[in-house]
This record gives C-alpha cells, structure tokens and sequence, in this order.
C-alpha cells in the first residue's frame, strides 16, 4: 500500500462523492488492488483489459511473453502477438455509436490565459477526424503509409 505523508496529504485530490461510482478507480485502495494484480498476474489483468476492445484478428501466439531478466537472455517483450485493431474505431466509433457518448466531452484544453479553452465532444471528434482522412486519401495516402 501506498504511504501518504501528512503534508502530502493536504496535495491530494478527493472527488466529489457522487463522481465515485462512475470513476474508473474510484479510491486509492482499488488502484492498489489492480496495480498488484498487475504485477502478480499480468496475464489475466491485461487480458481483462484486452476483452473491453474491438479486435479484427487476435493473437496468433501467447498473449503475453517476456524476460526482463539479463541472466535468463535477451530482454524483451511480446504483446499480443498478430493481433490487430483500429484505435479509432475503439477511441471513437465505439463511444458514439455503441456507448452512446457523442455528446460528451472527449477532450478539454484550457489554455494560460483566464477563459482560454476550448472542447470537443466525441461525435466532433469522430467528424473532423473522418474529415481528415479524406483529405488524406484524396492526396494518395494509403493504409501503410
């Protein structure tokens, strides 16, 4: 578990109550308990987490392969091996059109100055990006590119 010292304790950031039940991580505790099963069974954790996105193929080999250890041989990392996906679809095709979140805020920039900031809300997101890609289609960008 965390420590928190007294005069961190006065830094930290407490959400209002009725925020809580639609956090993601509602509590320190619970960030605690997942970032442990992270560690303890990074398998099953990512793989719960690979469940919540749209997967055009999965993986071809283990989900999870690694050594971080020098004296076992090379360092590395496998992830999902042949799997592919499309972020944007899962960023926002899915939040507009499954979940219903179009009208909500995707992004919030708030510039240095009092009053300087600007939203999008996901449906305009989804449509300037749609826009964008056509302008890069119509200049010959092609997927690989």
């Amino acid at each position: 578990p965390a420590m928190v010292l007294p005069e961190e304790q006065a830094r930290l950031y407490r959400p209002r109550p009725e925020l809580l039940p639609a956090a993601h991580i509602p509590s320190l505790p619970h960030y605690e308990r997942l970032y442990q099963r992270s560690v303890e069974e990074p398998h099953e954790f990512w793989g719960d987490i690979a469940k919540e996105f749209y997967w055009k193929s999965h993986h071809t080999g283990p989900f999870l392969k690694y050594n971080f250890d020098v004296t076992k041989g090379k360092i590395f990392i496998e992830w999902m091996k042949g799997a592919t996906t499309n972020i944007c679809y899962n960023l926002l095709d899915r939040n507009v059109n499954e979940k219903k979140l179009g009208d909500k805020v995707a992004f919030y920039w708030e510039g240095n100055e009092p009053g300087d900031s600007a939203k999008i809300t996901y449906s305009e997101l989804l449509h300037r990006v749609c826009q964008f890609a056509n302008v890069l289609r119509s200049q010959g960008v092609k997927k690989g590119d």
